[in-house]
């Protein structure tokens, strides 16, 4: 257990090794000039598909409100098991 304490003390003071100097991601350019291809080949509008999951999350909510309702009422009541 002491022999534990001690390598936990050790490591927690060991200096750690930074990189000393940041590479550049060699897939960055790629993914941008993929990205803009897919953009002009698909035409998306981000702020549409962000309303149209929201109102599909408003909608979803609202058919299972009913059963949303069911499953977090309580099994049993505890005021009345405590008189």
């Amino acid at each position: 257990m002491v022999a534990d304490t001690i390598m936990v003390v050790l490591v927690c003071f060991m200096p750690t090794q930074q990189p000393k100097e940041v590479k550049k991601n060699r897939f960055t350019e790629s993914f941008e000039q993929a990205d803009k291809e897919f953009d002009k080949e698909f035409k998306l509008d981000i702020e549409a598909l962000k309303k149209a999951a929201h109102e599909a999350a408003i909608s979803a909510d609202e058919k299972t409100k009913v059963e949303k309702e069911r499953a977090l009422r309580p099994l049993i009541n505890v005021k009345e098991l405590f008189p």
